[in-house]
């Protein structure tokens, strides 16, 4: 286990199923954002990615970088509008 291993809570695991969100979706979307923001709560970041997969859609990744560069709680959500302020 490296400092960029990426663990996912449970309520992500589900999240995931729930919403056909691959893995690695997620996993790319922590490793190499197009946009970054601090989330209100403290310590929990938002990584935002288009997902070619997805018709472009975009994908959001709220997550905390506790134990490591990426480990503990994960939520998602797809976007249904692009929120980048980059144009794809």
């Amino acid at each position: 286990m490296g400092d960029d291993s990426i663990s996912f809570t449970r309520h992500a695991e589900e999240m995931l199923a729930e919403r056909n969100i691959e893995r690695a979706w997620v996993e790319r979307t922590i490793r190499d954002p197009e946009e970054v923001e601090n989330d209100e709560r403290p310590g929990a970041v938002r990584a935002y990615r288009a997902i070619p997969e997805r018709d472009g859609r975009v994908l959001r990744v709220v997550y905390s970088k506790k134990l490591g560069r990426n480990s503990g709680h994960h939520c998602i959500f797809r976007s249904r509008q692009a929120p980048l302020s980059k144009a794809s």
